[in-house]
């Protein structure tokens, strides 16, 4: 039976979605604060780290698709339009570049582990590299649930080039946030 996938970011919209701005907030800091984090060690290692300075630099655009949700004066990213549509395109592939570089790094050890001369080396070099490779199929797994047509709003999945903002309103006056509509021509 094959795994349909991760849908990350399904789960966050609907995780944050009872959060306030300022635990998404909160959140988006982690998130940026981590990516440096991991930008800075990868640029301090000797040979440089590039795997931890593309999960850094994923780790901050995962900061800004928050930050955009919460901007938008909603936890669901499914109200912004704009970043909707970038976070249901590239969001798993920007959580997948994480839990990828991250895994990188971890193989990297493996092979470091592996390499020394101590007794222990060669069996938490084979553990690290059964580390890093659960990391990868969990990145595969994000991208193929991006992948599943089915996971995303028709709203998003259809294409336009016009992305002006119109304000509309239901009957039940709940207001809704934005949508996409088409220029006239």
């Amino acid at each position: 039976m094959p795994l349909e996938g991760f849908h990350v970011v399904r789960w966050a919209s609907e995780q944050f979605g009872a959060m306030s701005a300022m635990y998404l907030g909160g959140f988006a800091l982690v998130a940026l604060v981590f990516g440096v984090a991991l930008i800075v060690g990868g640029a301090k290692q000797v040979p440089t780290s590039w795997a931890l300075i593309i999960a850094g630099l994923a780790s901050c655009v995962i900061a800004y698709f928050i930050v955009g949700s919460a901007i938008s004066g909603t936890g669901q990213i499914a109200h912004n339009a704009r970043v909707e549509s970038a976070a249901w395109r590239q969001g798993p592939f920007v959580a997948a570049a994480v839990v990828a570089g991250i895994a990188g790094y971890i193989f990297r050890l493996g092979i470091r582990a592996w390499s020394s001369e101590e007794s222990s080396g060669k069996a938490f070099g084979v553990l690290l590299w059964l580390l890093s490779l659960g990391g990868f199929f969990v990145g595969v797994q994000f991208v193929r649930g991006g992948l599943n047509p089915t996971n995303v709003p028709t709203r998003v999945s259809t294409t336009d080039d016009d992305n002006r903002i119109v304000d509309t309103n239901t009957q039940d006056d709940t207001p809704r946030r934005s949508v996409v509509a088409p220029r006239p021509r």
